[in-house]
Parts: C-alpha cells; sequence; structure tokens
C-alpha cells in the first residue's frame, strides 16, 4: 500500500480522537447544533471506518487457490498444495474474478445460496460467482 495512505492514516486516528471529543462534550440544546451532532457523529463513522480498512488492506496477503473439501466447504491452498485455511459463510475473501472486462482482485465475503438450481457457496463481491476448484483467492494476514 502506497505510504501516503499509511501516514494520511494516522493522521485519521487523530482526527478521530478529536471528533470523539467534540461528540462526548458537544450541546445538542438547539436545532442546528443537533444538526451539526449528527454531521459529526456521522463523519466520526466515516473516519473509523477509513482508518479500519486502511489498516486492513495494508496487511500482506496470503494467495493460493481454492479447492472443495468432503464437507463441501472450500480450503484455501498454496502453490504447492499446502492447506492454509478454509472459508464457511461469512468469512472475508479476495478473489481475483472479471469484473468490468477484465481480471483484478475483489474483496468480498463467502456465503451459500441456492440460485437458478445450483446450490453451493459464492463469492459475495463482484458479480457473485460460485465458488470452484482452482479458484485464485486469497486472504489477509492477522
Amino acid at each position: 500500500m502506497d505510504n501516503n495512505y499509511l501516514k494520511l492514516n494516522n493522521q485519521l486516528t487523530n482526527l478521530k480522537a478529536d471528533l470523539q471529543k467534540l461528540i462526548d462534550t458537544g450541546s445538542t440544546k438547539s436545532f442546528e447544533d443537533k444538526i451539526a451532532y449528527g454531521y459529526i457523529e456521522s463523519l466520526f463513522d466515516s473516519v473509523d471506518m477509513a482508518i479500519y480498512k486502511i489498516e486492513h488492506f495494508s496487511k500482506p496477503t496470503i494467495e493460493g487457490t481454492l479447492h472443495e473439501n468432503a464437507s463441501g466447504k472450500f480450503d484455501l491452498l498454496d502453490r504447492s498444495g499446502k492447506y492454509i485455511t478454509y472459508f464457511s459463510c461469512g468469512s472475508p475473501i479476495e478473489c481475483f474474478i472479471e469484473e468490468d472486462g477484465e481480471k483484478q482482485w475483489i474483496a468480498g465475503r463467502v456465503e451459500h445460496t441456492t440460485k437458478n438450481g445450483n446450490s453451493g457457496y459464492y463469492f459475495y463481491g463482484g458479480d457473485k460467482p460460485f465458488l470452484h476448484n482452482g479458484m485464485r483467492a486469497r486472504i489477509r494476514k492477522d
């Protein structure tokens, strides 16, 4: 990740602390105060989400391919076939899929459904394709 985003994340952390102080001490006595307070709360939530996302996407990735296991769930295996992890509903995952006419990494999660007569796990992101053996995927290291 570009170092400028990481530097900005430090500034966002300071801004979040300042917004929290204002939320803790702000007045909501007048109509105008209530409106301003509401916007400050909304801004706080947006800054908090930006901090989380920048931190999350700055983590290194572990890439591999998906393989359906005996229970019907999908495992992530590295290039040598070594087990990395498995996925269940709600698991975060990034898949290398076609989006807007080109292959690219898309962040999403694993979900399960029955659609168009097919049942199975799919990628909730992009065009929501079903997961399949050999599909390129990755996770973020904690």
